[in-house]
């Protein structure tokens, strides 16, 4: 989802956050009008995306019934939750819509054409349930931010329990929860 911000410019760091409230919602909700999003990144100088899993919440269920083009606040950005200044290996670690602040970080230094080695582990149930994946595939395939052997998933980047495309790796778990192990994370 894009929020746009007329008139003004967005300015924020990737892995950085906004609080959401929304303005006059349908439905009272008991923990409030706010919630908070990580920055997933940007449609244009004056709109910010963000991105969520739609649960049974009420303020999800607001969300969703807001006519497009409805007024939401935007408090932020705020976080520290950034990239090193200074190049160096970054190892990212996110289990589904958990992914966001990595695909704002994956956005830019591919971008910038940044000088950070990358590497992502990322868990879903399926690969159909990956947020972004498309764009995280041709990020990884495109940019030198990205060294071979350096992503994972299980089952979600390929689309197939296990083997690669291009510089990602997937490895299939042999249960539903496991512990990753120097085993497992060095058999690229």
């Amino acid at each position: 989802m894009c929020l746009g911000i007329p008139g003004e410019v967005v300015s924020f760091l990737p892995g950085q956050a906004v609080d959401m409230f929304l303005v006059n919602p349908p439905h009272p909700d008991p923990r409030g009008p706010q919630h908070p999003f990580s920055i997933a990144g940007t449609g244009g100088h004056d709109t910010i995306q963000i991105a969520t899993r739609i649960r049974e919440s009420v303020w999800k269920k607001n969300l969703l019934e807001m006519p497009l083009g409805a007024k939401v606040e935007i408090e932020g950005p705020w976080g520290e939750f950034v990239l090193p200044k200074e190049p160096g290996d970054v190892v990212m670690l996110a289990g589904g819509i958990g992914v966001t602040p990595f695909r704002a970080m994956a956005e830019d230094a591919s971008a910038r054409s940044l000088l950070h080695d990358l590497a992502l582990i990322h868990s879903n149930r399926t690969p159909e349930e990956t947020p972004f994946l498309a764009q995280l595939k041709r990020w990884m395939l495109l940019s030198s931010s990205w060294p071979e052997r350096r992503v994972w998933g299980p089952g979600s980047l390929s689309g197939k329990s296990s083997g690669s495309i291009g510089t990602c790796r997937t490895i299939s778990w042999p249960r539903s929860r496991a512990f990753a192990t120097q085993s497992c994370t060095s058999a690229a």
